[in-house]
């Protein structure tokens, strides 16, 4: 009738109906609104066919943790109607990010939060890479 509607889960079909996501890199989830599990382009100036180097992302670990406690925050306000304080709150143990938890620092008001870590670059200059809690992620 010229609208849109939500195609039943699994459980909620008796028909054979079903949902295709088409991606050209791996996710790992089903949600492909998620900038953080997006693959990357990498341009050359090189002929076409030409083998070149891919260029590692030196944030993309912190940016993925990052979007981690993004969705943490979202579930830990959803449930009590706060944002967590600490990253202990919200279940993050510094063993499970090593080299990222011991930079990471989560500040929290009433209305909004940001967390931020930082990464050293192959030139040894640091990085710093910010969230808030609109889902906005910028780096210093």
């Amino acid at each position: 009738d010229g609208k849109y509607i939500r195609v039943p889960s699994k459980e909620e079909r008796t028909d054979d109906l079903h949902e295709d996501n088409w991606i050209w890199s791996p996710q790992g989830v089903v949600n492909m609104h998620r900038p953080e599990t997006w693959g990357y382009v990498q341009f050359s100036i090189r002929s076409a066919g030409t083998p070149t180097k891919f260029r590692t992302d030196p944030t993309a670990g912190l940016r993925y943790l990052l979007h981690k406690i993004l969705y943490a925050q979202e579930a830990y306000y959803l449930k009590h109607k706060r944002y967590a304080g600490t990253l202990q709150e919200l279940g993050f143990d510094e063993s499970t990010y090593k080299t990222l938890m011991k930079k990471t620092v989560l500040r929290t008001s009433a209305d909004n939060w940001e967390a931020r870590g930082q990464v050293t670059l192959s030139d040894g200059k640091i990085s710093t890479v910010r969230i808030r809690q609109d889902g906005k992620v910028w780096t210093e």
